[in-house]
């Protein structure tokens, strides 16, 4: 089971609509409102899915308070066979055709890529990063970017 997530706005659930109708894009964050419900988009995966906030949204007379967990969202498909059949048709014939290109551009960065590991190998300066989590992710756009604060396994 997924972990929950919990978070107080200040402010009313038509406040933080608009605010999150304001700024559809927050970083490499995607806020979605659509019939009611509100989506936040917290990581890419893959080519078309994603890792999303759901939250249901409890309201009180001054506050709402957002109650989630992060579900990974793949693509919508409304293509029927015929489309998709095209599709890869085209696909695989790009493929044949730049294959060579994309062969030797790739050879190219990799090549780049290794010049630069040795450089900094050879200087020391070998830097480490590590990237957020999911969960840090949300923290971030929840509390850092709309104002909400955390709640934890309580009620706002």
């Amino acid at each position: 089971m997924s972990k929950e997530y919990r978070f107080c706005y200040h402010g009313t659930k038509e406040m933080l609509f608009h605010q999150c109708n304001q700024c559809r894009y927050v970083n490499e964050y995607i806020i979605s409102t659509l019939g009611g419900k509100i989506e936040f988009g917290i990581e890419r995966a893959g080519h078309s899915g994603g890792y999303w906030y759901t939250p249901n949204i409890i309201e009180y007379e001054d506050k709402i308070e957002l109650v989630g967990t992060i579900q990974y969202i793949g693509p919508k498909s409304d293509q029927g066979y015929r489309s998709k059949l095209k599709d890869k048709i085209i696909t695989v014939l790009l493929f044949i055709i730049f294959f060579p290109v994309v062969l030797l551009t790739y050879l190219i960065i990799k090549l780049i890529d290794f010049v630069k590991w040795l450089s900094a190998k050879i200087s020391k300066k070998e830097k480490k990063m590590n990237p957020k989590t999911k969960e840090e992710k949300l923290y971030d756009l929840m509390i850092n970017h709309l104002g909400c604060s955390n709640v934890e396994n309580t009620s706002c």
